[in-house]
């Protein structure tokens, strides 16, 4: 795409099985959705959909329900509000599939999204890392499809708002309470990393939570 695009329509590239490769223009602002009976989301059903640059552009303001949605070979690392704009998470019905069912790695959920909308990531199953650069509403189902001790969920240190949610203990269970048999899950699925603080969240199905820098994602500090 050329750097003047700024806008891509609802069924611009849907249902487009060929497709393997994107790059989108580093000043794209809007993409959008169609809500009139038959929606559908830009780039949905395309099934050989491999790789999107950037993924997303830090210029993004607005993205539509189900954009990626059944992309199924998507793979990469999301970038979610990561600039300077406030970028909408549109919804539908039951919440967003903005990805649903991709092969997405990780996602980096930038200062800019408020709110990470139900169903966002269902099916998600290859998610192993989330990094939180503030801390939006994050809804009930937005992460709940991912199996039990999959995914690490990174948020950012010496945040209040964070640290109000780290200190209730029916959310959070720290590293030091946990048995053996469960503490042996994030070795089996993270083999060569080592241990970063860990303890597990719960609400999330049970996945793996530590502190980072946004500022620099090798730091990785303890959980206490």
């Amino acid at each position: 795409m050329g750097d003047g695009v700024t806008f891509i329509g609802s069924k611009d590239f849907f249902e487009c099985t060929a497709l393997t490769n994107v790059v989108l223009s580093p000043f794209l602002k809007k993409i959008d959705q169609r809500m009139d009976g038959q929606q559908s989301g830009a780039f949905m059903y395309c099934s050989a959909l491999r790789r999107v640059t950037p993924f997303l552009p830090d210029t993004l303001t607005s993205l539509g329900w189900a954009t990626f949605a059944y992309c199924p070979n998507l793979e990469g690392d999301l970038r979610l509000g990561c600039g300077t704009n406030a970028l909408t998470l549109a919804t539908y019905g039951d919440g967003g599939a903005h990805f649903r069912a991709t092969a997405i790695d990780s996602a980096t959920i930038g200062a800019n999204v408020a709110t990470i909308p139900n169903n966002i990531f269902n099916g998600c199953l290859e998610m192993r890392d989330v990094y939180f650069h503030a801390r939006p509403t994050v809804t009930s189902t937005a992460f709940s499809s991912l199996a039990n001790y999959q995914t690490r969920f990174f948020v950012p240190r010496d945040n209040a708002d964070w640290e109000n949610y780290l200190s209730n203990a029916s959310s959070v269970k720290p590293w030091a309470d946990l048995a053996d048999g469960v503490r042996d899950e994030y070795f089996s699925r993270f083999s060569g990393r080592k241990p970063v603080g860990l303890g597990l969240v719960a609400p999330y199905k049970n996945q793996w939570l530590s502190r980072w820098s946004p500022l620099d994602k090798r730091t990785m500090i303890i959980l206490r």
